[in-house]
């Protein structure tokens, strides 16, 4: 908590330019995670039936998440070196192909879902309000220029992609066919998930911090402690479960509160500053994987909470400031 909010109020003395520098070093590095964790999946090896291309993160879970919270913000930051469009634009795209390419390889469903999100968000605002200039200006420009070269480009990119998708094509429909029907280990999360309301029925208030694995066994289902082979459940996959059983009612008011004004200043703000959109759909896919997973416990994936809840906050500053000018100065000037 300590180190969250500290990072809070550091970023909040960000400009919108340090922050578009700020988010180039953080999809750069997702960049080069990405590169390793494929090179790593070529010749995959599994600890019990868990896959050990974790790049540079603890498990493909922490991976999967950061490669979706990342994804928004490719058109979005600024580049420490000088290029011109048609390369920018190049450099961007392999950047994206690679975080996604890693993405699919993680088989992680709940990012997955994050990035599914995250694109419909994008799509939604602009269907709704027209062609967004930070995407717009270097497709059109890159367009313009090299007809030839960006079709052979994007050509290159849809063989890659239908390679590799047929590559992880079974992989891929039994993941999909297994959260359908509600199996393996989707099943078992539905049944932590019922347990763990059965704790926070008996403990409103919260069984303390880091008390959940130690509180969680008088709770369990007997079925799932057979299924999951008696290992221990350490947490519920859901950060609001987890906060709600170790921190009680006011702990999950409190962080749903630090949510939901983050969510609705980033909608406000849209119109106002194009980055917001990019920033918000980053947020939605960060809040779809608190729902089946735990950002906040990876470093890499916690960190993106202060940091768009700095950005939002400043954007709902910049609003309310400008409103308090406009009444002081019709009051002035009648």
């Amino acid at each position: 908590i300590v180190s969250l909010t500290f990072l809070y109020f550091w970023f909040k003395t960000f400009s919108d330019e340090e922050f578009k520098k700020s988010l180039f070093y953080l999809v750069f590095g997702g960049f080069i995670a990405a590169i390793y964790g494929i090179y790593q999946s070529l010749e995959p090896t599994y600890i019990h039936t868990y896959p050990t291309y974790v790049s540079t993160f603890g498990n493909v879970n922490f991976a999967g998440n950061y490669m979706a919270i990342i994804l928004p913000f490719i058109f979005l930051f600024s580049l420490p070196f000088k290029l011109n469009e048609y390369k920018a634009f190049i450099f961007r795209f392999f950047c994206f192909i690679s975080i996604f390419l890693y993405l699919v390889r993680t088989e992680t469903r709940s990012s997955w879902l994050a990035f599914l999100t995250s694109f419909f968000v994008i799509l939604f605002f602009v269907v709704k309000s027209g062609k967004l200039k930070i995407f717009s200006e270097y497709t059109k420009n890159v367009w313009n220029k090299s007809k030839i070269k960006f079709s052979f480009f994007t050509i290159s990119i849809v063989i890659i992609l239908s390679l590799f998708c047929n590559f992880e094509l079974a992989k891929l429909q039994s993941r999909v066919v297994e959260t359908i029907k509600m199996e393996g280990s989707v099943s078992v999360r539905f049944m932590i998930w019922k347990s763990s309301f059965e704790m926070i029925k008996s403990n409103p208030l919260g069984v303390g911090a880091g008390n959940f694995a130690q509180n969680f066994y008088k709770y369990r289902n007997p079925k799932e402690y057979s299924i999951s082979e008696r290992r221990t459940v350490e947490h519920p996959h859901n950060t609001w479960i987890l906060i709600m059983s170790e921190s009680g009612i006011f702990g999950t008011l409190l962080f749903g509160a630090i949510v939901f004004s983050t969510l609705f200043s980033l909608i406000k703000s849209i119109k106002k500053n194009e980055m917001s959109l990019y920033f918000l759909a980053s947020f939605i896919s960060w809040i779809t994987i608190s729902l089946f997973s735990l950002p906040l416990v990876s470093p890499s994936s916690g960190l993106f909470l202060p940091f768009i809840s700095a950005f939002a906050n400043k954007e709902s500053e910049k609003f309310v400031f400008k409103i308090r000018d406009k009444i002081i100065f019709t009051k002035l000037i009648p």
